[in-house]
Order: C-alpha cells, then structure tokens, then sequence
C-alpha cells in the first residue's frame, strides 16, 4: 500500500471510503498541532490545503476518493506543503485546458474513450514509434484500462484533470509494457 493509501484510510474516519472536508481539515488540524505550527503558518498551510482540497476533488462533490486523493497528492509530503500558488500553476492549469481542446476532436468539452485511443496513437507516432506498436498497444486492455481509471466521475469521459490522469497512467503502461 502506497504512503498515500495508509494516510488515506487513517482519515477516512468513518470508513465509508471517502475523505470529506470536515475529516481532511480536522486531521490537518491535528497534524498542526502536533507539528506546533506557528499562527501564521497554520494560517498558511490551510489556505494551501483548501485549495489542493479543491484542485483534487476532481468530481467536485467535497469528498476525496483514493484515486483522487493519490492523483492530486492531498495525502503526500506534509512538510513541502508551504508553497504560495506560483505563476506554473496557473501555466499548468492553462496547458491542461488546452490539452483537452486539442484532444476533444468532437468539440464536446469533455474527452470520450475513443477521442482519448486517437490522442495515444498521435501521442505514439509523434515519438516515432513505429506503426505497429501502435496498433498492438493501442488495442492493449492498458490504455482502455487507464482512460477507465482515470474518469473519477464515472461519466464516461474525461475532463481536464481527469485527462492528466489518464496520461500519467497510460504513460506508466507504455513504460511497463
């Protein structure tokens, strides 16, 4: 089990397999005090966790599953957490947008399975991989495997956070392949 998966079931406190605000902040809390924070930085490390809270609950619905919580890393590295929003945040907000105009070919502001198959065959061949391999991966149970992973919504298709995922997860199985 990763460190973020055994963090993730302490909080889960009522074991219904979701991490909802009221249990996240008041492990922060807890973590807080026993880390004898000063007030300013308490003051900071909430504000940072109320936005990675928010950047991670990719489904928007104020609850964190395993998947998401391991995605967007609200469970890993406490001490590296006092960071301010940097100008890359806001440029990787931005790319990820674009990457989602770019692969949703139908124009429908989310990503389908199918559109999602086509980006990893272009995504391949631009890396000079021969046509073949394309083929045989992109026929592979990996990539379906991954785009099914990957859509924490559970609608059948992928927004912009959940197409990262899905990148990150197909590229671990091409590497793996």
């Amino acid at each position: 089990e990763t460190e973020a998966g055994e963090a993730f079931r302490d909080v889960d406190v009522d074991g219904d397999g979701k991490v909802g605000k009221v249990e996240y902040f008041a492990f922060m809390r807890t973590w807080m005090a026993e880390a004898r924070l000063s007030d300013v930085e308490q003051s900071r490390l909430l504000a940072f966790h109320r936005r990675l809270f928010d950047r991670t609950d990719i489904d928007g619905d104020s609850a964190l599953t395993l998947a998401e919580a391991e995605y967007g890393g609200a469970f890993g590295g406490l001490e590296d957490d006092f960071r301010e929003d940097t100008d890359a945040d806001i440029l990787g907000a931005q790319a990820s947008l674009a990457e989602l105009a770019k692969v949703d070919r139908n124009g429908g502001g989310l990503v389908d399975e199918d559109e999602y198959v086509l980006e990893v065959r272009a995504e391949l061949a631009r890396f000079g991989i021969g046509r073949q391999a394309i083929d045989d991966f992109a026929r592979s149970a990996s990539v379906r495997a991954a785009f099914r992973k990957a859509d924490v919504t559970g609608d059948g298709a992928l927004n912009d956070r959940e197409l990262q995922f899905a990148s990150m997860l197909t590229f671990d199985a091409a590497i793996h392949a």
